[in-house]
């Protein structure tokens, strides 16, 4: 809303003392999070925010501001850059690390491309010293036109206020995308009440006759902007009501005449300079100013070739004006028609920023709408030549000003588009790269830059149904068809066509012929310094493990071998490591500082997510888990690219599994579970082995084994032989709880034969001690033996720690007593043997059966007891029950769990359902309650039942109905 000022006499807004109040006690101190005014339009959400800022200006607080605007949603951190330009004075205080990120990301220094997340703690840092000073509110208009990078920076900021001195205060109009609403305060900003408009028309209009100043109250239903703007549509004797009112006030379209009517009226310059101000990025005076000497008059040739800046001949360039003479005053008329749109209250000036400011979204609109197309280009032309030293937004407005294919723009757009990708803005390059393809003259590189936003949107955005899109277009574009089999398209469009495709149901033989076809077509030389040729190098190996299949790797290996000069440091050791990690892992262990370093220095979720793939087989994922964490926590705020989200995802559930972190394990398959929901159902297996593993160490057998049976066969039908290899060792582990020990041999050596690792099967490595132990139990001793003695002829047990202690465990389970015991002993002084707890107490457990057997009964109590100990912190049911019968057997009691505090009929259903493996949601639809309620009734029988652990139920539950029993 409009403020409810005379001319030239300043007065409080009015009916919104209430509104002031309140969103000054939610930005007051201990604020944890964000706030958000809603309203529609033209209810005066921007004079809202002007009171506020006025008022915590006017208490001491600092105020830093931006306004979205259209134009500026494809720049990346265009908001950033106005709010954080009246405080740049602070760099210096920074870091180098934190002022060379901020000063990339601005545009204001050359350097490498930070990550996003580095962004947002420089940003948060700055704010700090800036908040030691003064109290800092920061403030948001237009949100939904926030360009996506700032909008990610500032989400954080504003959710993560708690106990700083910063504030954040943003407004938008209702049924507006969100942009950054997830964990703000939302603030409804209501119409005005009847009694607030007769006051505002009052004031504004105090001519108005009384029935007049009714019926506009009344048609305007408390819409501030309608009350201002209606009265003046009427005329002398209709406010006099000497005069009929027409029947129908229209507050739609009527409202919006009423600029349009407004900016017409302005003198040429006056339109001039708002029309520069609503197609500017940032409506700084300056950068106008600059843009207005640079302005093509109406009267110059129009069919004159211009300059783009890049070179000569382009249609679309632009020839500056020569130099104003130098008795002129250039500035003149400027600021002629800044007065005239300032009088006539179209824009205002924001002192501390020196930007024009629209006092309402429609003007700008309307501006724009009472522009012919050539006035647009000419603007887009000015401001191109304003903005020479920011490459990115210039090339926009070059994109803007064309009228047909242009090479050059193509071009300068393409290279803006790689920039903001390298910045993280994966959705603005997409946007680049296609506005790029429009642009091209030739066919071939139209393709080719719609190619590349196709895999760029399916590998990072997750927009399958876009990047399909834009395939078709791609191949049309060329006169060809998306083939059903093969074909050697682009490296782009074919990496694109594998998410795709992926997600969609084909066959992975058509995803692999299509890849390897484009790659082969890139030959015969290979450049490593080809992006393209490395992404798609990147999916072939994925394509390639998903497979399962030997002789798919070679035209992969034998690519990467040919790059030259060498290949990419993350590419060259994942190419070594996880293929057939059991044969060329080891050689490979001293190229891993170089790729820990890449990933510590310019941790981008691409590489780092590649960078773990490189080394999960190595069991050193842990050591980068902080940096995985990162991007999942990114993801979740909707920053993040799904694709890396759920790379992390995977990577972190599979590190908990083995560190025993299985609640946590848990809660991300189920987050996995549903990212993958939204667009990418090839992945579910990922998320489905680790359930099936959670299933076996928790004893739930029937619901392990129905859930690898669903892997197993989704596999077969899809020819992915890495879903099944996860189905087999988990299923291994799942048979093995249950004491279905043949089983378990059948599945172990389903994934690999006996007394060998199969060849490009990595994770036959973490199946090695599961295959022994099952060929122990069936009396299949010798082929344990071999499957040890092959695991060290291969020198497993160097790769890492927790191979050192497996390899030694598995040992021990073949080997006679004496030698056992040693070997057993052997494994769990192994370096770091404690970090992986399930598998060391596995040990424990198999030692402290070994010394009980050979009558060693005291020995074998201390292994045992410690066994049981681990297995029952982690909840491993069967295995705790195992460990139990073993102490028991060794002359150590293991009384029954006693408790003393009976449950509820409800508490009881519950329980005894969350013991099955139901989730509370799951449970919740079976009693018909909510997932809370389920989970505050879990809460009291926990400690009802002497537990703290969810898997422990079942046990607990058993020992409650025996106590039953005998009472």
């Amino acid at each position: 809303m409009e403020d409810s000022r005379s001319s030239g006499a300043a007065s409080p807004i009015v009916g919104r003392t209430h509104d002031v109040r309140r969103l000054r006690e939610l930005l007051g101190p201990g604020t944890r999070h964000g706030t958000q005014i809603v309203g529609e339009a033209g209810v005066g959400k921007t004079t809202l925010l002007d009171a506020v800022a006025a008022a915590a200006a006017d208490s001491g607080t600092r105020v830093l501001r931006a306004d979205g605007a259209e134009f500026e949603a494809d720049v990346a951190y265009a908001a950033l850059h106005q709010i954080l330009l009246p405080v740049l004075d602070h760099l210096d205080e920074l870091s180098a690390e934190y002022r060379q990120a901020l000063e990339v990301a601005l545009g204001f220094g050359p350097g490498p491309a930070p990550d996003r997340l580095l962004v947002v703690n420089a940003v948060q840092a700055l704010l700090g010293r800036v908040a030691a000073d003064a109290p800092v509110l920061l403030v948001v208009d237009d949100l939904p036109w926030l360009d996506r990078a700032s909008a990610v920076v500032l989400g954080f900021v504003a959710r993560r206020l708690a106990g700083r001195p910063i504030s954040f205060l943003a407004a938008s109009r209702t049924g507006s995308p969100g942009v950054l609403d997830r964990g703000l305060v939302e603030f409804e900003l209501a119409p005005l009440d009847d009694d607030s408009a007769h006051l505002l028309l009052g004031a504004r209009f105090p001519g108005l006759a009384a029935k007049v100043r009714a019926r506009i109250v009344a048609e305007a239903r408390g819409n501030p902007l309608a009350l201002l703007e209606l009265p003046a549509e009427l005329t002398a004797p209709q406010r006099s009501a000497t005069e009929d009112l027409p029947v129908v006030l229209s507050l739609g379209e009527r409202t919006r005449a009423l600029y349009v009517t407004r900016v017409t009226a302005l003198p040429e310059a006056g339109r001039r300079l708002l029309l520069l101000a609503a197609l500017a990025d940032s409506a700084e005076i300056s950068v106008l100013r600059l843009a207005a000497l640079h302005a093509i008059t109406p009267d110059q040739d129009q069919d004159q070739d211009y300059d783009s800046g890049s070179g000569s001949g382009s249609r679309s360039g632009f020839d500056p004006a020569p130099d104003p003479a130098p008795d002129s005053d250039p500035g003149a008329g400027v600021l002629a028609g800044l007065a005239a749109a300032e009088q006539d209250r179209l824009v205002r000036v924001d002192s501390a920023t020196r930007r024009i400011v629209f006092r309402h979204p429609l003007i700008r609109s309307a501006v724009v709408d009472v522009s012919t197309i050539d006035d647009r280009r000419r603007a887009h032309l000015a401001l191109a030549a304003a903005c020479i030293d920011r490459p990115e937004v210039r090339a926009w407005h070059l994109a803007e000003a064309a009228f047909e294919p242009d090479e050059e723009v193509a071009q300068l757009l393409q290279e803006a588009a790689h920039s903001v990708l390298r910045r993280g803005d994966t959705i603005g390059a997409v946007a680049g790269l296609i506005r790029a393809a429009d642009l091209s003259p030739d066919v071939r590189d139209r393709s080719r830059r719609l190619s590349e936003a196709a895999y760029v949107g399916a590998e990072a955005t997750g927009d399958l149904a876009k990047a399909s899109d834009l395939l078709k277009r791609a191949q049309g574009v060329l006169g060809v068809e998306i083939p059903d089999g093969g074909t050697s398209g682009p490296l782009y469009a074919a990496a694109a066509a594998v998410y795709v495709l992926l997600n969609s149901d084909a066959d992975l033989d058509t995803v692999y012929r299509l890849l390897v076809g484009a790659i082969e077509a890139a030959g015969p030389d290979y450049d490593a310094d080809n992006k393209a040729l490395i992404d798609a190098l990147h999916t072939l190996l994925l394509v390639t493990w998903w497979s399962g299949r030997d002789d798919w790797w070679e035209p992969l290996l034998s690519t990467v071998a040919r790059l030259t000069p060498a290949p990419p440091p993350v590419l060259g050791l994942v190419a070594r490591t996880f293929p057939d990690p059991a044969r060329t892992a080891l050689a490979a262990l001293p190229d891993l500082p170089e790729v820990w370093g890449i990933l510590r220095e310019n941790p981008d979720s691409i590489t780092l997510v590649r960078g773990a793939t490189a080394t999960v087989y190595l069991d050193r994922v842990g050591e980068i888990r902080d940096l995985l964490w990162d991007v999942v926590r990114s993801g979740r705020e909707g920053g993040g690219p799904p694709r890396r989200h759920l790379g992390a995802l995977m990577h972190l559930c599979m590190e908990d599994f083995i560190t025993g972190e299985w609640d946590e394990a848990q809660q991300l398959v189920e987050e996995g579970m549903v990212v993958c929901g939204a667009g990418y159902p090839f992945f579910h297996h990922y998320f489905q082995f680790n359930q099936v593993l959670l299933h076996a160490v928790r004893g739930e057998s029937e619901a392990g084994n129905a859930l690898a049976e669903v892997m197993i066969r989704w596999a077969t039908l899809r020819g992915v032989g890495s879903a099944a290899a996860f189905a087999y060792q988990a299923r291994t582990l799942v048979c093995l709880g249950s004491g279905d020990y043949e089983a378990a041999y059948q599945h172990a050596t389903a994934l690999t034969p006996p007394g060998t690792l199969a060849r490009y099967t990595p994770h036959a490595l973490w199946g090695i001690y599961d295959l022994v132990e099952a060929a122990m139990r069936t009396g299949r001793a010798e082929q344990a033996a071999a499957h040890v003695q092959a695991a060290r002829d291969l020198k497993i047990d160097q790769l890492s720690d927790r191979y050192q202690m497996l390899v030694a465990g598995a040992a021990g389970l073949c080997a006679p007593d004496d030698e056992a015991i040693a070997l057993f002993r052997e494994a769990l002084a192994a370096p770091g043997a404690d970090r992986w707890i399930f598998e060391a107490a596995r040990i424990r457990l198999a030692l402290g059966e070994r010394l009980r057997r050979t009558a060693a009964k005291g020995e074998a109590r201390e292994p045992l007891t410690a066994a049981l100990e681990a297995f029952d912190r982690l909840g491993a049911v069967p295995w705790a029950e195992r460990a139990r019968k073993e102490l028991r057997a060794s002359g150590q009691a293991t009384g029954p769990i006693a408790t003393t505090m009976p449950l509820s009929p409800q508490e009881l259903e519950i329980a005894r359902l969350a013991a099955t493996g139901l989730t509370n949601k799951q449970i919740g639809e079976r009693l018909f309650l909510s997932h809370r309620t389920v989970g505050a009734h879990l809460y009291q029988v926990f400690p009802k039942l002497g537990i703290t652990k969810r898997a422990a139920l079942r046990d607990a539950l058993t020992a409650l109905a025996a106590l039953d029993d005998e009472a």
